[in-house]
């Protein structure tokens, strides 16, 4: 067995009509980022910068907004992104940092100190 593997040649790409298409490290299916190992860190990685994308823009304009008007923003735009497709990341070791954004999300909303611990929000 380690011999044919040894045999086998790497592929860099297939050839479609003509075109040869590389082949890829990640995929993107569904909005779901999965690497050849299968890991979800890119996938954890791109739904984390989405959602502190949009809660620096919830900060900049938090002071205008009504506290009802901050929690609606706030679901709708950070909380929804980090609840699609949770059920793959459950139990992984990248929840950590997906709970991390939803503290910074519940800071920005309820206009509490950075440096309290999370536990009270």
């Amino acid at each position: 067995m380690p011999s044919r593997i040894r045999n086998f040649h790497s592929v860099s790409g297939v050839n479609i009509a003509g075109t040869l298409v590389p082949i890829s490290d990640k995929i993107v299916t569904l909005g779901v980022t999965l690497d050849h190992h299968l890991a979800l860190s890119h996938h954890t990685s791109n739904v984390c910068r989405a959602a502190y994308f949009h809660i620096c823009a919830l900060c900049h304009n938090r002071p205008s907004l009504t506290e009802d008007m901050a929690i609606t923003v706030a679901v709708s735009m950070v909380h929804s992104r980090l609840d699609y497709a949770n059920s793959i990341v459950h139990g992984h070791t990248n929840v950590k940092r997906l709970q991390s954004v939803q503290n910074s999300a519940a800071r920005v909303v309820l206009k509490d100190n950075q440096n309290l611990s999370s536990g009270n929000l």
